[in-house]
């Protein structure tokens, strides 16, 4: 009987060890993987599927095999132990949705010549006035979202310059929120996986303090506000 507790008490200690090293590549791999924190809270992980998702990497990081199982018991520990709703996408009330058609997107190389044309277009009344324009002033580029009609005056204004990129046939949605979610994290976030779970293609983002604005294809546009309004409920 003596020589079975100390061979149980070995294999436990062998077992204990194993879990362990399991546990601490298992942690490691999803501390690596930043979508996994965002479900957890909303049920949305099949710990089975992951851990047979997970293994082959859990046993290069060991370099020993390792049973499925194995990887379920380790999961469940680690996934119930651990806080992920500080992961959770905050709850954002949106105000004043805003849709336009009919826009364009032009890109630029920056340089002191388009930065001149910029300058001209912006002091242009016809610009000032009209229903949308938005620029941007990258490290690189500047990019203008203007609507179609006023294209040939863009391109007037930067008639020695070639564009690098135009887009036609996009639109913008706009949504507008209070200044105090500028302390809070993932408020961007919490908008843009909207349009992600439904993969729609962002093709320009521009923001202010309290107002964001998402350049989309034309033909994505009011899926992309049934999307804000389904994830955001609440919203005005």
């Amino acid at each position: 009987m003596k020589y079975l507790d100390i061979f149980y008490n070995k294999l436990t200690k062998c077992y204990n060890h194993n879990m362990i090293t399991v546990t601490a590549a298992l942690q490691e791999l999803l501390e690596e993987n930043d979508l996994i924190p965002f479900g957890v809270p909303f049920e949305l992980i099949n710990v089975s599927a992951l851990a047979r998702k997970l293994q082959p990497q859990v046993e290069a990081h060991i370099k020993k095999p390792v049973k499925h199982g194995t990887l379920v018991v380790c999961l469940t520990r680690i996934l119930a132990r651990s806080n992920f709703d500080e992961n959770t996408p905050p709850s954002v009330l949106l105000e004043n949705f805003s849709i336009q058609s009919g826009l364009m997107a032009i890109t630029y190389p920056k340089t002191p010549q388009t930065l001149r044309s910029l300058e001209r277009i912006y002091q242009d009344i016809e610009f000032s006035q009209a229903s949308f324009f938005a620029f941007t002033h990258g490290i690189g580029e500047i990019t203008i979202v203007v609507q179609k009609r006023l294209f040939a005056k863009i391109q007037q204004a930067f008639k020695d310059q070639t564009p690098k990129f135009v887009v036609d046939n996009v639109g913008s949605l706009s949504v507008q929120f209070s200044e105090k979610y500028i302390k809070t994290p993932n408020v961007i976030f919490a908008i843009l996986s909207a349009f992600a779970s439904k993969r729609l293609n962002i093709v320009e983002v521009a923001s202010t303090l309290t107002e964001l604005t998402v350049i989309l294809r034309e033909d994505d546009l009011n899926l992309g506000l049934q999307q804000l309004r389904k994830r955001f409920p609440a919203t005005v």
